[in-house]
């Protein structure tokens, strides 16, 4: 028995051993020069040399052929992908059972504008470095909004990878899955920031703003006719009489009064220099129209006491102790909705701020007081490696500000709701995203590039090493050559989407 395993395992060594020799006569053939291959490894034989050109460029015919019949110009490239985003978009908001986004024109020119903004200024980011904000183009491209938001991302090859970003980020799945939002604009160009090309998207939502009209009056039964007395037959009289014009009635007083018709949030929760936007809803129940405009326009003052300068007051307040003002007249039974944006100071505290309407240079609008309650709290010390938490009511989305849009015109966007938690941006958060067809084709063709180029350079290496006094030409110089057309086709690159990136940074 003892000597069975012992031959079975004598046999098992030999067969190991003979493999091993096998397989290093094998690797010494094709990549050592010897007597047995006359000095010409077969991995750099002329032969084998010819079939590496062949395979390298087919390989890279192919792709960037396949890429071109893709897409064979940036513009077009663009076109189909914006085209995608939408669709994408929609049927993720199908899946968490949400109506379709329709595409405004509108929105389109904005986001157009914005990115051409970013490429022409060199910068990614929500904010320009003028100071513009998404709803500066918004606004200057005719958008008007109750509620408006934006994503942005950058460096990616395809609609489906930067989809895919967006979805996997808390704060911009939110914008896309934002019941708020019924409007969408897309853009997607190319161009170079930071001296890197790049593909750029940006992405802004909507909601149109809808006038409101005070119901019609009821219409009321018209009285029937009554029958006029018989006048009495003349008397004589020796005094003339004389007819005298009714006296008229004065005009009725002006009444400012108005009823606060909901609020954004009674109290809000936010961190020390957070920035957040706010919007209250207010009805005009006196018998004047609010204006807009003039000696007596109807603004938002910060009050208790009157003037009071705020220590929340925002860049794109119109006065420290005036958030904003109509945009449009009011009449009598009308609601107006007031937005702007508060920016915590620095100190942490309980703060309350108070709000009422004023007639300008008339008088202070009574109904339209209120107390707004803020708790401005330390922020929690946040690990950069890891993605930001979302906020719920940041300075991503907004309604309605009221400030002039500027006219130099993808992000971060989240819409105005009645949750209050933090948001902090995260301006390089960058998500894998699984490969797509190109990336795949793009990828496993470097792999073919490389691995032809290392091993020629290996077998090429050894041989010069070993027998450097026994060298051909038949074998070095096409050896070299093959480095040479490897090393082109690696890192030339034909197409404009080998030249993106297959990792989207989204913002």
């Amino acid at each position: 028995m003892s000597r069975g395993i012992t031959d079975f395992a004598k046999k098992t060594k030999n067969r190991l051993t003979y493999r091993s020799a096998v397989s290093l006569r094998t690797a010494k053939s094709y990549f050592i020069p010897h007597e047995d291959n006359a000095h010409k490894p077969f991995i750099i034989r002329p032969g084998a040399l010819r079939f590496y050109s062949v395979v390298l460029i087919i390989t890279k015919l192919a792709v960037t052929g396949f890429m071109y019949a893709s897409y064979p110009s940036p513009a077009f490239f663009s076109s189909a992908s914006s085209t995608n985003i939408v669709n994408l978009t929609n049927s993720s908001r199908q899946a968490n059972g949400m109506t379709d986004l329709d595409v405004s024109e509108e929105l389109n020119l904005a986001a157009y504008q914005k990115a051409q903004d970013m490429v022409n200024n060199n910068y990614f980011s929500h904010e320009s470095p003028s100071g513009a904000r998404f709803w500066n183009w918004i606004i200057g491209a005719g958008y008007q909004y109750t509620t408006a938001g934006e994503n942005l991302a950058m460096d990616f090859n395809s609609a489906e990878a930067v989809h895919n970003a967006l979805m996997a980020s808390a704060t911009h799945r939110k914008n896309i899955l934002n019941a708020n939002f019924t409007e969408v604009g897309i853009s997607i160009i190319s161009g170079k920031i930071n001296g890197k090309d790049t593909t750029v998207l940006v992405e802004m939502f909507g909601n149109p703003k809808v006038a409101v009209v005070a119901p019609e009056p009821e219409p009321q039964p018209v009285p029937e006719p009554t029958p006029e007395p018989t006048p009495p037959p003349p008397q004589n009289v020796n005094s003339a009489t004389t007819n005298t014009a009714p006296e008229p009635q004065p005009a009725p007083e002006p009444v400012y009064t108005a009823e606060i018709v909901s609020k954004m949030d009674d109290s809000l929760n936010i961190k020390t220099a957070e920035e957040v936007e706010y919007w209250v809803d207010i009805k005009n129940t006196g018998n004047t129209t609010w204006l807009s405009s003039g000696d007596n326009f109807v603004a938002l003052n910060v009050t208790d006491p009157a003037g009071k300068e705020s220590l929340f007051a925002y860049s794109s307040w119109l006065e420290k102790y005036r958030p904003t003002k109509l945009t449009d007249n009011i009449a009598p039974n009308e609601t107006a909705r007031f937005s702007f944006m508060l920016k915590a100071p620095i100190e942490a505290n309980v703060y309350e701020e108070s709000f009422q309407l004023v007639a300008e240079n008339i008088t202070w609008i009574d109904g339209s007081y209120f107390k707004l309650p803020i708790t401005v709290v330390k922020p929690v010390p946040v690990n950069t490696n890891v993605a930001a938490p979302v906020n719920q009511n940041s300075n991503n989305a907004v309604t309605q500000p009221n400030f002039v849009a500027t006219t130099n015109s993808n992000l971060s966007i989240v819409p105005a709701d009645t949750e209050v938690t933090p948001f902090v941006i995260a301006a390089s958060n960058t998500v894998k995203e699984p490969k797509d067809f190109l990336n795949y084709l793009n990828k496993y063709s470097n792999i073919i590039f490389w691995t032809i180029l290392i091993l020629v350079a290996i077998a090429l290496s050894i041989s010069t090493v070993v027998k450097f006094r026994i060298q051909h030409a038949s074998t070095v110089i096409p050896s070299l050559l093959v480095i040479l057309l490897a090393s082109l086709m690696l890192f030339m690159r034909f197409h404009f989407i080998q030249n993106l990136g297959s990792q989207p940074i989204i913002l």
